[in-house]
């Protein structure tokens, strides 16, 4: 019985005169796989290394093909110099010619090592090439993230706040507003905190433009409903009488009660 294990097998078989034909090729790879790797003795008989028993009937049936296709695919082989076939009473004998040379012994040094190592150096570099590529993005997402966090304020031009209020639809008098922050050296807030969105600060220049207007409408309102109200005299208002009138009035109120007292 064959053991478990693998074979050789040279990218150069694609260039092998008989690849392009299935039959030949599949029977030529079976016999590859079947033949015995080191001597054995099987049923009083020796196998040697690169042989194996078999029969027609079992090959045809391994590879999915009829007896005689196999047949045809095993003298093809034969007549090239693949392989070798011997009768015996129960099955045939089929060598492997060349089978040290496809399936050497010996391993150039560090070869098989150096396939393995360069699978898992390979399957190890996939591995941390994936992991450091996931890395380097979330660190560049971080960056990016950091970066406009710390992304300097620039305050608007004329005509870019210009847009913006018109777009939005703002009460803001673009000119004001730049006037204005810039005399203040662009800080909001009571704490006298630096703009960090001129965007935000112009709606909200909006918003208590819109607040003043009510406000101030509220106040024309009732100056209207109560005229009275704005009759009173101002402080430090001079007021002067006709003081001939009042001696007037003073003369006929004494005449009228010395009448009443005679």
């Amino acid at each position: 019985m064959i053991e478990k294990g693998w074979i050789k097998l040279h990218r150069s078989f694609l260039d092998w005169e008989w690849y392009s034909d299935r039959n030949v090729r599949d029977l030529f790879l079976h016999c590859l796989l079947k033949a015995n790797h080191t001597e054995k003795n099987w049923r009083g008989n020796t196998i040697k290394r690169g042989t194996f028993y078999t029969s027609i009937n079992n090959l045809s049936a391994e590879i999915g093909i009829s007896a005689k296709a196999c047949r045809i695919a095993l003298d093809k082989l034969i007549g090239t110099g693949e392989l070798t076939s011997q009768g015996a009473s129960r099955g045939t004998t089929i060598t492997v010619c060349n089978y040290d040379i496809y399936q050497s012994k010996e391993e150039p040094k560090g070869e098989r090592q150096g396939e393995l190592g360069g699978e898992l150096t390979a399957s190890q570099g996939q591995a941390k090439g994936e992991l450091g590529a996931t890395t380097k993005n979330d660190k560049n997402i971080k960056n990016d993230k950091n970066a406009k966090k710390k992304k300097a304020f620039a305050p608007p031009s004329f005509d870019e706040l210009k847009i913006f209020v018109e777009t939005e639809k703002l009460n803001c008098d673009p000119e004001a507003f730049i006037d204005h922050f810039a005399s203040i050296g662009w800080k909001v807030g009571k704490g006298g905190h630096a703009m960090k969105d001129w965007q935000a600060a112009a709606r909200g220049w909006s918003k208590r433009q819109d607040k003043w207007k009510e406000r101030d409408a509220a106040k024309l309102n009732r100056k209207e409903d109560y005229p009275g109200q704005n009759r009173g005299l101002a402080q430090g208002q001079i007021v002067q009488f006709d003081t001939t009138t009042i001696n007037d009035d003073n003369d006929l109120l004494s005449g009228r009660l010395s009448e009443a007292n005679k």
